[in-house]
């Protein structure tokens, strides 16, 4: 997707299409064991994210040697790989609402669960251009871009905010982040060789084998699954669910939830997975619109022309939900209930 890109692109040299393949092929080598669910690990204990552990692969792994004799600079590439190299177009090809990585995994994930949204990933690809130092997109193609958006909001939705999903998912982040001492997360965030060895495969068999983590993997290979106690879908302006991103905040919500119901604290899970439904980092940014009919480019704003995007950018979609086993549900949720919708509850009662 990032080579058809680059391709459509007019008056650009071949080595920098296959720069765009190689952004498109090395934008996710930095992840860890289970992919997202380590993240949250990696950045508690290091202070790092999967972008940074994949500048690091590049330029420190044998794949610095390949990229050298083949003409590219390891850095540059590495810079561009995450979206954050010198020329602002070929970044996006990468890191933008429309980027290969989006039309890719929205296409793919759509696919193999079943869940049936469809975007015409090609549309968007043949209809690039480049404003201003920057990647738009020609009007004609606003109403696929409308249904990428959608589909990307729905998709995480019913797919990766599914509460079984992520009743696996905090199970297994939690588990790494107790056996990180064996795991030696650390030290291999500074070692790319011994970080590229913690693979699923070895991680997995530290948590079955570490008397702390014993009860999590058999769970987890018994499908056990935590179950939702309490459930909330919120829809807010961009800055008013900042306070769910607080580690501090969750952590107090769980220690009262935990009094209140009597059920120790380490079998509460309280999950808040953030979504901007606008996938752009800074909000201000517009989505650029060209119009090129008489043969006379226009800039056009994306929200005068798109109401679906002037909302979208507006919104930020976050799931609130509290775990436990299945034996707590009970208690747990009567305590829930309370923190969440009480007169003196955790909304009323905390300052935005």
């Amino acid at each position: 997707m990032a080579g058809l890109i680059a391709e459509t692109l007019k008056d650009l040299e071949v080595d920098v299409v296959q720069l765009s393949r190689l952004q498109g092929l090395l934008h996710d080598v930095g992840h860890g064991p289970f992919s997202h669910t380590f993240e949250p690990v990696l950045e508690r204990i290091c202070g790092l994210s999967h972008e940074e552990m994949t500048q690091k692969i590049v330029k420190e792994t044998e794949i610095s040697d390949v990229l050298s004799k083949n003409g590219f600079d390891p850095t540059e590439v590495a810079d561009y790989s995450i979206g954050r190299g010198k020329i602002r177009y070929q970044n996006q090809i990468i890191r933008s609402p429309f980027d290969a990585d989006k039309l890719d995994f929205t296409m793919r994930d759509s696919y193999h669960t079943g869940a049936g949204y469809y975007v015409d990933a090609y549309r968007i690809a043949y209809n690039v251009g480049i404003i201003d130092n920057s990647l738009g997109l020609n009007i004609k193609a606003l109403p696929t871009l409308e249904s990428l958006l959608i589909s990307r909001l729905l998709s995480f939705r019913s797919i990766y905010f599914h509460k079984t999903s992520r009743a696996a998912q905090v199970m297994l982040t939690r588990a790494m982040e107790i056996v990180a001492d064996r795991l030696e997360v650390e030290e291999a965030a500074k070692d790319v060789e011994k970080y590229i060895q913690l693979d699923d495969y070895t991680v997995w068999n530290v948590i079955r084998s570490d008397p702390r983590t014993k009860s999590i993997f058999e769970d987890l290979a018994n499908r056990r699954l935590l179950k939702v106690a309490y459930e909330d879908i919120l829809y807010r302006r961009e800055g008013d669910l900042a306070l769910l991103e607080r580690k501090s905040v969750i952590e107090g919500i769980r220690d009262e939830i935990a009094n209140r119901s009597g059920v120790p604290r380490e079998e509460i899970y309280v999950d808040t997975p953030l979504l901007r439904t606008l996938p752009m980092e800074d909000m201000s940014l517009e989505v650029l619109f060209f119009s090129s009919e008489g043969g006379e480019i226009k800039r056009l704003n994306a929200e005068e022309i798109s109401p679906i995007i002037y909302q979208l950018r507006r919104t930020v979609m976050s799931t609130l939900r509290v775990y436990t086993r299945r034996e707590n549900v009970e208690k747990v949720k009567k305590a829930a209930e309370e923190v969440f919708r009480g007169g003196s509850s955790f909304y009323y009662r905390v300052s935005y």
